[in-house]
């Protein structure tokens, strides 16, 4: 079972309008060029294919292209040079505005979203990346089957870190228990365990005994994807929030946007069953949060 998000012209869709009863009607100028215009033949309404993007006074493919740049390392300003290379003269400010926005509103629909096709095997794994210069780590609770990352939080502290919070988000996301906990000896992991599948029934383990050439102990795909968020970070001038935009940036590219070699270049979404249709997945994703508001 597959769940497909629609990229579709759902804007006018969903004010009763359809393909057949539309029609072009001339273009809008705007701040990178032209828009185009649709008439509704029952009511005569005028309005443009413009779902999650209203009042915008730029085009949605330089938005999401800037979320893009963004998920791949970009800072805003870096993002403000390359939309000027377009022709797009935007202002830093506002490049931080719409990733803001729609890191935000993309975050809500899609963390409500459950991935139909989900291992049995759930990994996590800290990493170390400050926070307004003080010590603190991103922890990462992941399905190892899809590599699809279902919560993350961050902790000022590793030896004293509980993580009952992370697993019980990873264990809501899911939608079921998972059968194994694989993580490095960390003390909050084995507590958080306890806490949340210790009063299961059934075979419910917790493996933390791990060895890097052992082909089922190991947290090598947990590493390797803070391998990738490493490589995202170190572009960022420094983490003043412990939410902040660059981690949720971070987890919806790696979900939903970049592919991954180990699971036969799908993305991870795709492998745990989420289907995103249309080239532009940012957009896809925008429409249909919008359209679930």
């Amino acid at each position: 079972m597959r769940e497909g998000l629609s990229s579709g012209r759902r804007s006018w869709s969903a004010r009763s309008a359809t393909r057949e009863s539309t029609c072009g009607n001339g273009r809008d100028r705007c701040k990178s060029g032209e828009r185009q215009r649709y008439l509704c033949k029952g009511c005569g309404r005028r309005f443009r294919d413009n779902l999650g993007f209203e009042r915008r006074h730029v085009s949605p493919m330089y938005i999401t292209l800037a979320l893009l740049l963004n998920g791949m390392g970009l800072s805003p300003a870096n993002i403000q040079i390359a939309l000027g290379h377009l022709g797009v003269d935007v202002h830093v400010d506002t490049v931080t505005r719409w990733l803001e926005h729609y890191a935000g509103m993309v975050g809500g629909y899609a963390n409500a979203i459950r991935p139909p096709g989900l291992g049995e095997r759930l990994g996590a794994d800290e990493k170390r990346q400050d926070v307004r210069g003080r010590e603190s780590y991103f922890v990462m609770a992941m399905d190892l089957a899809t590599r699809f990352i279902l919560a993350w939080e961050v902790s000022p502290t590793k030896m004293d870190y509980d993580a009952t919070k992370l697993l019980q988000a990873a264990k809501a996301r899911a939608g079921r228990p998972y059968r194994i906990l694989i993580t490095d000896g960390l003390p909050g992991y084995h507590t958080a365990f306890k806490k949340v599948f210790g009063a299961l029934t059934g075979f419910v383990m917790h493996i933390r005994d791990i060895h890097i050439r052992n082909e089922f102990c190991n947290t090598n795909k947990q590493e390797r994807v803070n391998g990738t968020f490493a490589d995202r970070v170190s572009s960022a001038r420094g983490i003043n929030r412990e939410d902040s935009l660059v981690y949720r940036v971070f987890a919806l590219h790696y979900n939903y946007l970049r592919p991954h070699a180990g699971i036969g270049g799908k993305t991870p979404a795709e492998a745990a069953g989420i289907e995103i249709r249309g080239h532009d997945k940012w957009l896809t994703l925008i429409r249909n949060a919008a359209n679930a508001a």
